[in-house]
């Protein structure tokens, strides 16, 4: 333990940063006020150590952070007399709260202490003056001011008394908006009975339902969390809390009366349950969790009188404390008597976030009792995929027509990647077109996505979509005339919005997102009508299978043939995709392109659709990029790994040669044999990142088989290239694309001195694209300071598939079309001739041309661009 007054030690007081998490509160920072200011630079999570004694129980703390920092523990760059500690939480560490077994409670511990100390030998400093020993007092008061709690820092506290009984309630209210709201009303459970409201709050996560998630489902709602004391009277309790209720509706005109929803867990859903028998009037619906209320104690007038209220029971099948017989029995009791109820059993309660695991590997076990937790992080769904939350916000007590339906995703490729711009809903009714406008509707998204790119873990994310249009439809998102069964929303997209991808920073693969989904509602107030009949809300199965067949792509269905086979003599498989063009009296060249590593199939779990959308492929059957070639086909395999793996799964950069090599080619060469429409002497192959290494790799190893190649942010490490390959290659004709501030793969390691080498062998047909960075050129997406909207350096294949890639006058696409191979390929911008079919010839040049930087293009040659025939035309989609 420290030890007060050292002559180079500093002295300070601390407060605990307290967080809510699905097992309860935890303590995830101390914030320590020193006496002097200390040196933002001397700060290391490595200097400290920290001891915890929660009440008797003395344990260590796992540190994971040190920095100076503000009051509130957010980090500063400049010297502070506030150093804030960062520790390691999780079910078993961490907890400031807890649980006496003969009280059968929760409360803060007391004494909570954390002793914090620099460990043996190492220092901070202020100033001139090195510090080896501190004194931080140890106590912190984490029941009174000794905490800081962001969660539960917008919720009002206060106590309401009737009828001789007295409950503490929190009461948290959305921020103001242009209707009104629900009230969802939180019973605790057994063990958050008392006098201190902030323990139900922490202890059963209720925080969640001030959160935006929640928020949004719920357009906005009033959260109150009512303590009841110890020892009370239960059906008093239930009368204290209907009388707060009422006295909150006369008081607050902005709280809906006809959307009052009442749930709990535990002896809060035995509340819930007793609430509802006592005034089933007020409530508009009801969710018990693992309710403790025993159902032989319902007589069956009980259950008659509830029965126009939708219920939603949840509870785990492994609950040791209160059986999950009771919601079942109480179940059937209701629908016998035609009752609204969904449900979500749950084989145990476990930990779904991927950050805690048992001994054996498989996920955290909680307690089978905690289904809580499930609710609190919005993953109860019922047996028709219909979400808990949503079906929340849509409960309200007035006359409730609901159109019902199910979705089909309508994804686009664009610059980045793919995007969901519209949803096309299939309902029930036919929807009356006069009655569908844009504002009417809310979309909220939630799909499966990497929530920490540090460490790679994967969650679901929620946002809200921005409805930009709303019309009646055909079963394909094409606008009709007049009313339809068929409604199509469209929304906004943009580079970080609506992609239905997720790349995995731990398998280095995009994928599909296994969950995926849009929820659909009206607007408070608004309604559509169907037949003039009106329609208060609308009930759509939120989840989308996009990998499977819940999904319209309309530049890659129909126009690519997906997911064909072809299995190497090594055994090697391949997953491609083609295109064919129109059937004409001639042989057409064939371009192959070579994916990037996030777009291989991660050993057969990816289709072609990653590969074709992860890199705009789809741009390759444009009429632009066709009308160039006079029709091209256009093959497009995936690697079962990446194209770059050495035979060990792991990365290398031309040191090894890729495993792929050779059956790629024999794949290559029998797509051709068994093609007789394709002409040999016109095959070009590219690709970009590790597809741009993979092209290098291929007209190295078969340097007089292709006609041109075009590779892309290349990985094909120079110093492993020999000077007879160059020899070999020099004839190529080849266009190289990248830009200067790639930090993925570095172009002073790769293209760039692969360039100079192959113009000093005298190479005639060399051109070059070197961008400053990968910006934004449609003028759709701009920075905060109003600068065109940055991509990743590394993404220099958007300006190719964008047919950005100019040479003076010559763009890539046009100078491919060109290539044929023959013994003196080379063009030029200035003498463009089209080669005649099988002939052999092409044109020649009288000088190599390096490129030019686009992004230094000058006026002069901008306006020259807009003179010529080698237009840049953008595909705009919104």
């Amino acid at each position: 333990m420290a030890v007060q007054d050292n002559s180079n030690g500093v002295v300070g007081t601390q407060k605990a940063y307290v967080v809510g998490d699905d097992w309860g509160a935890g303590v995830s920072k101390t914030i320590i006020s020193f006496n002097k200011t200390i040196d933002a630079d001397s700060v290391d999570k490595d200097d400290f150590e920290v001891v915890q004694t929660c009440n008797t129980t003395v344990s260590d703390r796992t540190v994971l952070d040190a920095y100076v920092s503000n009051e509130n523990g957010d980090k500063v760059t400049t010297d502070s007399n506030y150093v804030t500690v960062e520790m390691y939480i999780s079910p078993n560490e961490g907890s400031p709260i807890v649980w006496d077994q003969p009280s059968f409670s929760n409360s803060w511990a007391n004494p909570y202490k954390l002793d914090v100390n620099l460990i043996a030998g190492a220092t901070i400093a202020s100033g001139d003056v090195t510090i080896s020993t501190i004194y931080v007092e140890p106590t912190i008061d984490v029941a009174g001011d000794g905490k800081i709690c962001p969660q539960i820092e917008d919720f009002e506290q206060g106590e309401f008394a009737y009828d001789n009984a007295t409950v503490q309630y929190a009461l948290y209210s959305p921020e103001a908006d242009d209707h009104s709201n629900a009230l969802v009303i939180w019973n605790h459970g057994g063990g958050e009975f008392g006098y201190d409201v902030e323990i139900p709050l922490l202890a059963n996560k209720v925080t969640a339902l001030a959160d935006d998630e929640f928020q949004d489902t719920m357009n906005n709602a009033y959260i109150l969390a009512p303590q009841r004391q110890p020892g009370t009277d239960n059906d008093k309790n239930a009368e204290t809390i209907y009388q707060l209720v009422l006295k909150l509706l006369r008081e607050n005109p902005d709280i809906d009366p006809n959307k009052v929803i009442v749930g709990g867990c535990s002896a809060g859903g035995l509340m819930t349950m007793t609430m509802l028998f006592a005034h089933p009037d007020l409530y508009a619906g009801a969710f018990p969790i693992c309710a403790a209320y025993n159902p032989e104690d319902a007589t069956d007038e009980m259950i008659e009188s509830i029965k126009d209220v939708p219920i939603w029971f949840i509870h785990a099948e492994n609950d040791d404390t209160v059986s999950v017989d009771y919601s079942k029995t109480f179940e059937s009791r209701l629908e016998a008597v035609g009752a609204e109820v969904h449900t979500s059993y749950f084989a145990d309660v476990h930990d779904t976030s991927g950050r805690f695991d048992d001994e054996d590997g498989n996920p955290h076990q909680y307690s089978g009792h905690w289904s809580w937790v499930y609710f609190d992080n919005n993953e109860c769904v019922d047996e028709n995929n219909l979400n808990c939350w949503q079906w929340i916000s849509q409960q309200t007590k007035l006359d409730n027509n609901v159109a019902s339906g199910s979705q089909t995703a309508y994804i686009i490729g664009d610059d980045w990647g793919p995007a969901v711009s519209k949803t096309i809903v299939e309902f029930d009714k036919v929807i009356d077109s006069a009655s569908l406008n844009a504002s009417d509707f809310l979309v909220t998204e939630e799909k499966q996505a990497t929530v920490d790119w540090g460490t790679g873990e994967v969650g679901i994310a929620s946002a809200q979509r921005q409805v930009t249009k709303v019309y009646p439809s055909d079963a394909n998102g094409n606008a009709v005339d007049g009313d339809s069964k068929y409604v199509t929303i469209e929304m906004y997209v943009d580079p970080n919005t609506g992609s239905p991808f997720i790349y995995n920073v731990n398998s280095g693969f995009n994928s599909w997102c296994e969950t995926y989904r849009l929820l659909i509602r009206l607007n408070p107030g608004e309604v559509v009508t169907s037949g003039g009949e009106a329609l208060t809300s609308v009930d759509v199965k939120a989840d989308i299978d996009v990998a499977g067949d819940e999904k319209i792509v309309p530049q890659v269905d129909g126009i690519f043939d997906l997911d064909q086979k072809y299995t190497a003599s090594d055994g090697t498989l391949y997953n491609y995709a083609t295109y064919t063009p129109e059937k004409d009296d001639k042989q057409n060249a064939l371009v192959i392109w070579l994916h990037g590593a996030g777009e291989g199939t991660n050993n057969g779990k990816n289709d072609s659709y990653i590969d074709l959308l992860g890199n705009e492929v789809t741009a390759f059957a444009s009429e632009e990029f066709q009308s160039e070639f006079d029709g091209a086909y256009v093959l497009v395999p995936q690697a079962a790994t990446m194209w770059m793996d050495g035979g060990n799964g792991v990365y290398q950069n031309g040191d090894l040669g890729s495993i792929y090599t050779e059956s790629l080619m024999e794949f290559i060469k029998d797509y051709v044999a068994n093609n007789p429409d394709v002409d040999p002497n016109r095959i070009i192959i590219g690709g970009c990142s590790n597809g741009g290494y993979m092209t290098m790799e291929m007209i190295l190893t078969y340097p007089d088989y292709f006609a041109a190649a075009f590779p892309i942010c290349e990985a094909f490490q120079d110093q492993y290239i020999t000077d007879a390959q160059i020899e070999a290659i020099k004839d190529m004709p080849i266009w190289f694309t990248y830009a200067k501030n790639d930090t993925t793969v570095n172009p002073t390691l790769c293209a760039e001195p692969t360039i100079e080498r192959l113009l000093a062998a005298g190479a005639q047909n060399i051109h070059v694209s070197a961008f400053d960075d990968v910006h934004d050129t449609t003028g759709r997406f701009v920075n905060a300071d109003g600068t065109p909207y940055q991509y990743n350096g590394h993404w220099s294949w958007i300006y190719f598939d964008n047919n950005e890639c100019i040479d003076g006058e010559l763009t890539a696409w046009h100078w491919l079309g060109q290539q044929v191979k023959s013994a003196s390929s080379v063009d030029t911008p200035t003498e463009v001739t089209k080669p005649s079919t099988g002939s052999g010839s092409t044109t020649t040049s009288t000088a190599v041309k390096t490129g030019d930087d686009l992004s230094l293009l000058g006026l002069g040659v901008l306006m020259a661009l807009s003179a010529t025939t080698y237009t840049v035309a953008r595909k705009r989609y919104h």
